[in-house]
Order: structure tokens, then sequence, then C-alpha cells
């Protein structure tokens, strides 16, 4: 029961935190992100038929505050960023046929990532990006994911996972289309996308908690895919508004 409910408070709104695929969106060298995020989870909860465990359901929210800072790293566009979440979460269900409810809340597992545009993505000033011809961008990333979140070994539900996990990611970013007129304060005479398609291929590794030693407990192979509008000088709506 720690396992799966820890994994469905704690997983679940991990999820929620992710900012790929927007990590291979061009961007200027010197550009900051400030990001705020919201989750919101609910419903029931699958058991293993074996455990005395039984109508369990949660309501999960959880909250993000989140940094991002764009540099120049041999040449090549890159960024650094961290998310603290804080999470808040009620579970009910029958242990024993017993009704049994339990609210936890308090500071989630923080995440760390570093990333790098490898082809398409030189290192650019506002003055050298906003001439730039639109074009794909290739990058890696890896996400590291600390065990800092709320955590008591005497309770069944957690915050916090207490253990280490990892993320490596290669993207792979499109612009898509064209659009016929440019925005004030635009220098280049080039016809900007209209929108950019993203693709992601990640592998997620999570390993033991605390102790000092690092052992692969689960992996996961995922793709993601995202298109977005772009505003005037190539930035994703979304981030713009972030």
């Amino acid at each position: 029961m720690c396992a799966l409910l820890t994994q469905f408070i704690c997983g679940s709104t991990a999820e929620g935190q992710e900012l790929e695929p927007r990590a291979y969106s061009a961007a200027p060298v010197g550009t900051n992100f400030i990001v705020a995020t919201y989750t919101h989870l609910g419903g029931d909860v699958l058991t293993d038929p074996s455990l005395p465990i039984t109508d369990v359901s949660a309501a999960i929210n959880e909250f993000g505050v989140g940094y991002e800072h764009v540099f120049e790293f041999a040449g090549r566009s890159a960024s650094i960023g961290l998310l603290a979440p804080y999470v808040s979460g009620d579970v009910t269900g029958k242990v024993f046929d017993a009704p049994n409810q339990v609210h936890r809340a308090g500071l989630g597992d923080v995440r760390f990532r570093f990333a790098i545009d490898l082809l398409g993505g030189p290192a650019l000033t506002p003055e050298e990006f906003a001439r730039r011809a639109p074009a794909a961008i290739v990058g890696t990333s890896l996400t590291v994911v600390a065990p800092t979140g709320q955590y008591e070994p005497a309770h069944l539900i957690n915050v916090g996972t207490n253990r280490w996990a990892f993320k490596p990611e290669l993207g792979v970013s499109q612009p898509i289309g064209k659009r016929p007129g440019q925005g004030e304060g635009i220098i280049s005479d080039r016809p900007l996308p209209a929108s950019e398609q993203s693709f992601v291929v990640c592998v997620s590794a999570a390993g033991t908690g605390r102790e000092h030693q690092f052992r692969e407990r689960a992996t996961e192979l995922r793709l993601e895919s995202s298109m977005r509008r772009l505003l005037d000088g190539g930035f994703p709506a979304d981030c713009m508004n972030a």
C-alpha cells in the first residue's frame, strides 16, 4: 500500500511538473523564465486484490514554482532549471472493511534539469536571435529528482518518494508553417513560423532512497509530443505567458 499510494500522489503529480519538451525551444542567452504550475488529480486508486484494502480514492492538489536560465555552454544554447512543488492530498479507503482517511501536505521532491541544444541551437544574443533563420533543433537533457520531499518512514502514505530518479532525454523541435506578417520590433525579413512541433524520447530510472547507494528499481521509455503557436520573435506562446 505504501509504494502504491505514494506513487499515486508523488508519481502522478510529477507528470504535471514536467516542463519538457519546451526545453528544446529556441531562446537567446540571458533569458530567464519564472514558471508557476498547478495540477489537480482525483479518482479511484487500483490496489492489489491480495491486500485487505478496498474502495481507495484520492484527491491531490499540487502547486509548483520554477526558474530557468538560458546560457552559453561550449558555443551552444543551454539551460538549467529547477522546480519546487508543494503537494496537498486526501486519501480515503477501507482497511479490513474499516473506513480510513489520511491527509498529507508538504514540500515535494525538487526537480533539477540541464538541457543543451546539440544541433540547430547555437548560443545567440538577443540581437542575433531576432535575425536568426528558424530551424529544427535537436537537443538533449538530464532531469534529476532529489528525495527532498516530506517523508516519514512510519507513514504508509507520504508526499516525498524517498528515492533519487534520473531522466535523460533526446528531443527534436521543428518550426512548422509560415506567417506573412512581421511583428513590431522584429528585425529579420525572413518569414516567421506559425507553430512549433516537438518530439521527445526519454528514459526514466528510479533508485533507492536516502541510502548512499543507487540501485535501479524501475525504468520507463516514453515518447512525448506537443504543438504550440509562436508569438513574434519565435517564442512559444505558453513560455511567454509563464
